[in-house]
């Protein structure tokens, strides 16, 4: 059952908005945040929070009277209950369950697979696995439709590990070791969750598979739990959850007070956010990989507070002269090692562009810049437009697809 906020906290003027959807997991609060972003820029809304039942279900109140409801919508049940009171309403779940008839703003799975192959393409490797939903989830095939075309086109096989019933991930674990241990080496293995993510990097180090030059993983949904409950840090898909949640605030607050028609909205990907699971060199040349740990590490860390690690430290640490891996970098990247750490720099600010609202002095923080000019200069050069140009066209240019309802 849904719990209204208390009426002291109701504001009179504001739209009195249900959030249908559960707060248990990374994916649902960064789509929450930007519901809450886009309300707060507005003024303020009223929102009803859900109750969730011990199946995980929300569903709304029989007397409850409001503006209307952005949902998760995982059931026939509660999509027909929403159609038949007639409320706007707009869905951000990817489920196949339930019908067209309620508009979504999603994540574009084609796209999320075209950015996945593009960039496991672009590592150089030749051999990908995938790992995707249990049947008990009813997402649809797309994704792995869409992935194994843009392999396939390149003359590449994808292998896939069907899940079956087993709870609570679908896998048996003797034939799931069994198909990592018999799969051709080094591979690429796409997986829909983080958790399955942590799965495949405990099942390597069970079996002694070095990660990720063995197996490399990359993860459609980002879980940051499961992510650090992993071996190593796991490479993902970013899907902008959180513009996923802003986009359905405003085309439902457009719909409310501006009358404009509900139309159903397809988001692009921001692209892949590298950490250490897929940081292997295509060569697999020791010492490279072992640069390619500690640089992919040291990013990972900037977001925290920590310093950019410098070539000079990258050589101490691996006990090998800074000449040695400018050849070896040269050879694998045909870039030094500071051009090398200068792209991924900027691959991060252009992220932090595309997905949060930070501003430069933040973002040259959180990317290992001293000062945000500095940033913008370095920026300029990369991407020939300044970084708030750059935002603002990934703002302009972020559907793939629009349908009406």
């Amino acid at each position: 059952m849904l719990q209204p906020n208390p009426p002291s906290s109701m504001k009179p003027d504001a739209l009195n908005i249900a959030l249908l959807i559960r707060s248990d997991t990374q994916w649902h609060r960064d789509v929450l945040q930007g519901i809450a972003q886009y309300a707060k820029e507005q003024g303020g809304w009223n929102f009803t929070l859900p109750k969730t039942e011990s199946r995980g279900e929300v569903w709304l109140p029989e007397n409850w009277q409001g503006d209307g409801v952005i949902s998760r919508i995982t059931s026939e049940k509660l999509e027909a209950d929403i159609l038949s009171r007639r409320l706007k309403c707009v869905n951000v779940s990817g489920l196949q369950t339930v019908t067209a008839k309620i508009p979504r703003v999603i994540c574009s799975e084609q796209e999320t697979a075209i950015v996945a192959a593009e960039y496991l393409l672009k590592k150089r490797f030749h051999h990908f696995g995938f790992v995707g939903f249990p049947p008990w989830e009813n997402y649809s095939n797309v994704f792995e439709f869409a992935l194994t075309e843009q392999l396939s086109r390149q003359g590449y096989k994808l292998h896939c590990y069907r899940l079956g019933d087993t709870r609570p991930i679908g896998i048996k674990k003797n034939e799931f070791v069994q198909w990592l241990v018999k799969l051709p080496k080094p591979i690429a293995i796409v997986v829909w969750s983080s958790v399955m993510g942590q799965t495949i990097a405990q099942v390597c180090s069970d079996c002694k598979i070095s990660l990720p030059e063995s197996i490399s993983i990359l993860t459609i949904d980002n879980d940051a739990v499961w992510s650090a409950l992993a071996q190593v840090p796991l490479s993902y898909v970013d899907q902008t959850p959180c513009r996923i949640g802003y986009v359905a605030a405003k085309l439902l607050k457009e719909s409310i007070i501006d009358r404009q028609p509900l139309v159903s909205t397809y988001l692009k990907p921001a692209g892949v956010v590298e950490r250490v699971s897929t940081a292997a060199s295509p060569s697999n040349d020791p010492t490279l990989n072992q640069a390619l740990k500690l640089i992919h590490t040291n990013m990972h860390e900037l977001s925290n507070g920590g310093q950019m690690i410098s070539v000079i430290q990258i050589a101490r640490h691996l006990k090998v002269s800074k000449r040695i891996l400018e050849i070896k970098f040269k050879s694998e990247f045909d870039c030094s090692p500071s051009e090398y750490l200068k792209q991924l720099q900027l691959n991060l600010v252009a992220q932090l562009l595309k997905t949060t609202s930070l501003n430069l002095t933040e973002i040259a923080s959180k990317s290992g810049f001293a000062y945000p000019e500095v940033l913008v200069r370095a920026f300029k050069r990369k991407f020939n437009v300044t970084p708030i140009q750059f935002r603002q066209h990934w703002s302009d240019d972020c559907s793939v697809e629009n349908q009406m309802n």
